[in-house]
Parts: structure tokens; sequence; C-alpha cells
């Protein structure tokens, strides 16, 4: 009799500030690629406060659960991602290409609060954002943050991983999802998502 094998499930928390893209990424892990492009085209923009999505991905032919964690970047919230990063492998930390200031806010406030709450090394890929309006910055603005600096940032943070993604290009969120898994398997640190349930409910 042949046994099925367990999936392996990968926690994961993507962070970084408001208006980078990060919960567009996370609908990438739980839509199809049309509707991630249709909600880009008419501009639908929601705020998130909490939002957890499930979706599978494949790493040398072996099939991986992704149970991603998506929270809102306000202080008053900081209880709500907390409680995600506490049962997370692996972490996905997002700048936008044209605000420099969600690049620092990576060193200065989302790994120093991540370690507070975990005290540990970290695994993290950093993910630039918004290649696509790159080059179309106008002159006021700040200069946008080039793939050299931004590979340079990551590598100075200690990150797992860098890459950068378009949002007019919904395919690039696979490559993101692809590296949590290769880097979660990695970790060798697996956890179901039934223990946060559990948690939720008081039972664990």
């Amino acid at each position: 009799m042949v046994l099925a094998r367990e999936m392996s499930c990968i926690q994961c928390t993507i962070v970084g500030d408001k208006r980078v893209g990060k919960s567009t990424i996370t609908r990438g892990l739980g839509e199809t690629e049309s509707n991630v492009q249709t909600d880009l085209q008419n501009n639908n923009y929601e705020s998130t406060i909490f939002d957890n999505i499930a979706g599978t991905t494949k790493v040398n032919g072996e099939e991986v659960l992704i149970n991603l964690f998506d929270c809102s970047s306000d202080e008053e919230h900081c209880a709500i991602r907390e409680f995600a990063y506490r049962d997370s492998t692996v972490f996905i930390l997002c700048y936008s290409v044209v605000d420099r200031s969600s690049l620092i806010n990576i060193k200065d406030k989302w790994v120093p609060e991540i370690k507070k709450f975990l005290g540990k090394k970290i695994k993290v890929i950093v993910v630039g954002t918004q290649t696509d309006v790159r080059d179309s910055v106008s002159l006021d603005q700040d200069l946008p943050v080039t793939k050299t600096e931004g590979s340079n940032f990551a590598r100075q943070i200690g990150a797992d991983y860098f890459m950068e993604c378009s949002f007019t290009s919904p395919s690039t969120f696979c490559d993101i999802f692809k590296q949590v898994a290769m880097i979660g398997k990695k970790s060798k640190r697996r956890r179901s998502p039934v223990n946060i349930v559990r948690r939720l409910l008081g039972t664990n």
C-alpha cells in the first residue's frame, strides 16, 4: 500500500507600509491572474485590517501549501500583526520602488517589530513593488529605488532573497510564492494552520 505524503505547510506574513501593494500580492495567491489584473485596471484599493489566504505552489514537483497573513500597517493594529508573526516561518517585506520611505521603514520599523516579538533570526524575502511606474516618476518626487539599490539593501539587512514585481504582470507573484515555499522548506519549521485556528478558539 502506498501512503500519501502529507503536504508541507508554510506559514507566511506579508509586511510593509500602506499602499505598497501587499494586498494585491496576497490576492495573487488565492485568485486567478485575470481577476487580479481586473482589480488593478479598475484601481480597486481597499485598506486591509486582516486577511488570511491559503494557496498552493510547486517546488521540485512537490506541492506546498502557503498560509498567508496580510495585516494592517496601522499602529493600532499592532496586536493583530503580533498574532500573525508568532506562527510565521517566512516574512515578505514589501516596499514601493517609487516610495523611498517605504524602503527605509523595512529597516527602521518592520524588521525591528518582527524581531521584538520573535527574538531570533527571521526568514525574509524583500520585494520591490510597482516597478511598472518606476520610469514615470515626476521631477518633484524622490528618485525611484533602483533594482541595484534594493538588492544591496536586502543584503545589508540579511534577507534570504530579493526580487521585484510589476503589478501589470501578476504572474510575477508566482515567483514570490515559490521562493516562500523553498525558503520555508529549508527552515525545517513547519506548522499546521490548525494551530492558528485553535488559538483563535482558545483551545490551544
